[in-house]
């Protein structure tokens, strides 16, 4: 059961790697630094969803780093490209 899993989180690692590798050639410094801290924080999310004992305090903590990171992601890419205004918020399932 677990192996489709495993298949679709290959899948969208490869889709993420792409899309930072595209944001390379783009964009500026600080939007890459952002995209790579979000992947790496979606890493972490995933190795926690895939180890055998979690916390789950642990996997809270990852998830809200997740979130922070992806808030993150979108202030710094919004004024990377310069798009003015706030960010709208996240919600915890997004």
């Amino acid at each position: 059961m677990i192996e489709p899993l495993t298949e679709q989180i290959a899948k969208a690692h490869q889709e993420q790697l792409d899309c930072i590798t595209r944001l390379r050639l783009l964009a500026p410094a600080e939007v890459i630094a952002a995209a790579v801290a979000m992947h790496e924080a979606e890493h972490r999310v995933v190795d926690l969803c895939l180890a055998t004992a979690v916390l789950d305090d642990e996997l809270m903590d990852a998830l809200a780093a997740c979130h922070r990171q992806r808030q993150d992601f979108l202030v710094v890419a919004r004024a990377g490209v310069g798009v003015p205004g706030a960010v709208a918020g996240i919600g915890d399932h997004v």
